[in-house]
């Protein structure tokens, strides 16, 4: 978005799209994780998965990229939303599988057998819930297009 400066991306893993939102968009990103990566793409700083380590209002956006999934409980997916609010001058971007079909949901438990996936509707009510607007939703991808692949639902923003 115009005069979008400063990105945190929460759960960065490598920090592949910390680095990506810095060197091709010119972001100044901070990436966090509770693991450091073994072969970071970007510098990657720890955070107990809880509270963020930033004041609040110190980032134009929050991101979490397909990340949420691994908390184990709705309660800390919850937690980690409301500090992103927090951290976040203007928007909380939410990437996530959003499977609806039986074959959906047994492709993500696939991916990540203890992972809380939702649907969307499930998604977009927690969101109301949390006194969040959703001022953009759509589908980013829908697959497989190539044989078997564990993402076989719907990726969302």
């Amino acid at each position: 978005s115009p005069g979008f400066s400063s990105i945190v991306d929460i759960g960065a893993g490598t920090g592949r799209t910390a680095a990506w939102l810095s060197r091709a968009w010119g972001f100044e990103v901070k990436a966090l994780d509770v693991f450091l990566p073994e072969k970071p793409e970007f510098e990657v700083e720890l955070f107990d998965g809880r509270q963020l380590p930033l004041d609040d209002k110190s980032v134009d956006c929050a991101i979490f990229s397909f990340v949420l999934h691994h908390c184990r409980h709705f309660e800390l997916q919850r937690a980690l939303l409301r500090e992103a609010a927090r951290v976040s001058k203007h928007c909380v971007l939410v990437l996530e599988d959003t499977p609806e079909q039986e074959m959906h949901w047994k492709a993500t438990k696939g991916h990540d057998r203890l992972g809380q996936f939702h649907s969307a509707a499930s998604w977009r009510q927690e969101f109301r819930r949390l006194g969040f607007r959703i001022f953009l939703e759509g589908s980013l991808w829908e697959g497989p297009k190539n044989g078997p692949s564990p993402y076989f639902c719907r990726r969302n923003y």
